[in-house]
């Protein structure tokens, strides 16, 4: 009797090509569109950042020791990026709840943006292969864009170490000519003045100010904490008594 033929097996199916990465932009290209939910109830996108100029950066997740080292020194010397006119913004691919979460865990003021489907880090080139703890792996790539008012990438930090990363950023951000072609706001007069030289409030330092003008303190302007020698005359103006009239204090033996 004949045997049967076993029906031929199947081919497996090809795998599919590995997606290409995208190679994100550099130094002078314009800077991707975005629009991303971020802390507080805001939305951060690129639009809204149009004619100023801003620091992005792209931090693995939240509330891990080294993106919380990251944050924390941005956060503490955010006042200096105001000073230059920049704003400071945070993605990362973690869902709101835990964005949220973060910020109020360590008082972080500017917003921080999900990015959860990872595009807006593709278009920077954040995305991609990477290696930690000796295994290769596909993820986010911590990294730091500074954005001038044009639009365009003035400058580029890809596998950002954390120590000391912000004040890097803070000084190229000082040494590059961010404002190129736009307006920037108006420095205020104290600004790398004096220490007298200090911020007045509206009106200060007009006619009819009797504090004068900004840096000047009158002596109407000054208090005076009362003391026994306040009102004692100096002992140049004081009467002269001669030493003949002087009290005889005879020492005891």
């Amino acid at each position: 009797m004949p045997t049967a033929k076993k029906p031929a097996a199947k081919a497996a199916p090809a795998k599919a090509a590995p997606a290409a990465i995208p190679v994100g932009v550099e130094e002078g290209d314009p800077a991707p569109a975005f629009s991303l939910a971020a802390t507080g109830g805001r939305t951060v996108s690129l639009a809204a950042m149009k004619g100023k100029p801003f620091v992005l950066y792209f931090y693995p997740k939240a509330d891990t020791p080294g993106c919380t080292t990251e944050a924390c020194a941005f956060n503490e010397a955010l006042t200096q990026f105001k000073g230059l006119g920049l704003d400071v913004i945070g993605v990362s691919p973690d869902k709101m709840p835990a964005i949220e979460k973060f910020a109020g865990k360590y008082g972080l003021t500017f917003p921080l943006a999900s990015d959860p489907e990872n595009k807006t880090a593709q278009a920077y080139g954040a995305w991609g292969e990477k290696v930690f703890m000796g295994r290769r792996s596909i993820g986010l790539i911590r990294s730091t864009f500074l954005v001038d008012a044009q639009g365009k990438v003035a400058k580029v930090w890809k596998k950002v170490k954390v120590d000391g990363h912000a004040a890097s950023v803070l000084e190229a951000a000082k040494n590059l000519s961010l404002w190129r072609g736009a307006a920037r706001p108006p420095t205020p007069p104290w600004r790398g003045a004096g220490r007298d030289q200090r911020e007045q409030p509206p009106g200060a330092g007009g006619p009819g100010d009797p504090r004068g003008p900004p840096g000047h303190h009158s002596s109407s302007s000054r208090s005076t904490i009362a003391s026994p020698t306040a009102t004692r005359p100096p002992s140049s103006m004081r009467p002269y008594t001669p030493r003949s009239t002087w009290p005889n204090r005879s020492r005891s033996a």
